[in-house]
């Protein structure tokens, strides 16, 4: 087989990893902190057009903040 990489140390030991990792839940959160972040920014840019309340896009915010590490 080529290309394949055995990170086994000899063939009778096999290591596996649960899928998904239970203990870590916030990990692969990177697609809905960014899909959040760009609702807020397109909300408050909608609302200010609009002349209306930014502070309905309030959600979007607190989202980001939590999920995002950096926001």
């Amino acid at each position: 087989m080529l290309g394949i990489l055995s990170l086994s140390p000899s063939p009778s030991l096999s290591l596996s990893i649960p899928f998904p990792l239970t203990c870590l839940p916030n990990q692969n959160q990177t697609r809905n902190c960014w899909q959040n972040f760009v609702d807020f920014h397109h909300c408050e840019n909608t609302m200010v057009a609009k002349g209306g309340d930014v502070s309905m896009c309030e959600w979007y915010h607190h989202v980001c903040k939590s999920l995002c590490p950096i926001f």
